[in-house]
């Protein structure tokens, strides 16, 4: 079978064909192959090392939780950062204690990493040390860490994720966080993404009317109605996603239309 080839295509002489094969096991999520993966957290190799730690996250074998740790802990940076990502599909709470041990790494792409992966995790314990990241010197950090603890629901982020939904890069997810909060006041932040025109991406803007609608604001869905008319396919689409999710029955009649 397929996989039984990709197993023995761990071993090959050549890492390219190490790291191919072991991304295709975790899209394959064959069970049989933990072992060897395992042992490819070893590899010579960078990549062929970052595949089988992405392919242990997708398999799910609880087998791979401690080497995970382990690659988290002692890895090189490349390594570290996709671990924690693994870990947070996999290991649960168990993930939680090495996770916040790695908000504290040199390496602000793994502190970013074990931010997401906590706040992917619903992990309520971790909202202190995510709270102190929000001084962290570097502003992707700062930003993951809002994004974490806005998934918690803590209250220190509610001001940071008004400022984030200001942002070009972050607007969009900081205005769908806000519509999750349902928190009113959130309405002058989001007003002003949503007229701010051509200083914003339209998908920014639509997410702002959408969360909007989400919070009473029933005015803001012509302004959705209005965007079906968008010369520009992706945010007609988008447009319908969006009025699909929050406009209720007034969206009925242009959605069949």
């Amino acid at each position: 079978t397929a996989a039984v080839a990709l197993r023995e295509a761990l071993a090959d002489g050549r890492p390219d064909v190490r790291y191919a094969a072991a991304l295709s096991l975790g899209e394959l999520a064959d069970g049989g192959a933990v072992e060897a993966l395992v042992h490819q957290l070893d590899d010579r190799d960078l990549m062929a090392r970052q595949a089988a730690v992405i392919a242990l996250g997708r398999i799910g074998d609880p087998v791979a939780v401690e080497p995970l740790i382990r690659a988290l802990r002692d890895g090189p940076p490349d390594v570290r950062f996709q671990a924690a990502t693994s870990l947070s599909e996999l290991a649960g709470d168990r993930a939680v204690a090495p996770l916040v041990e790695a908000l504290g790494d040199h390496d602000l792409e793994v502190r970013c990493s074990a931010a997401a992966a906590l706040g992917d995790l619903g992990a309520a314990a971790a909202t202190e040390p995510l709270a102190r990241c929000l001084a962290d010197p570097v502003e992707v950090v700062r930003i993951e860490a809002t994004f974490a603890l806005g998934r918690l629901r803590d209250p220190r982020a509610f001001e940071p994720l008004l400022a984030l939904a200001r942002q070009r890069e972050s607007g969009f997810a900081a205005c769908e966080l806000l519509g999750a909060w349902g928190d009113r006041r959130a309405l002058p932040a989001l007003r002003d993404v949503l007229h701010k025109g051509w200083f914003v991406p339209p998908q920014n803007r639509l997410r702002a009317a959408a969360t909007l609608v989400q919070l009473g604001e029933t005015e803001a869905r012509a302004y959705l109605l209005d965007q079906l008319r968008h010369r520009r396919m992706e945010v007609r689409s988008l447009t319908l996603e969006l009025l699909g999710a929050v406009a209720g029955p007034a969206a009925l009649e242009p959605l069949l239309a």
